[in-house]
């Protein structure tokens, strides 16, 4: 095995590293949310004679 082989397997085991921790990082990121963004309506249907509760 030469020293090319070596520093190749060196940086793919980094790469996985890397890439592995970015993963957990996210699925993290993903479980740890509030649960209020999930669904999320920006739109706002009312019904003639309604107002949002921000206004009552």
């Amino acid at each position: 095995m030469t020293a090319a082989d070596i520093i190749l397997i060196f940086i793919g085991i980094i790469s996985l590293l890397i890439s592995f921790g970015s993963f957990v990082i996210a699925l993290f990121a993903f479980l740890g949310r509030d649960k209020d963004h999930r669904r999320k309506n920006n739109a706002t249907l009312l019904r003639p004679g309604w107002a949002p509760l921000t206004e009552r």
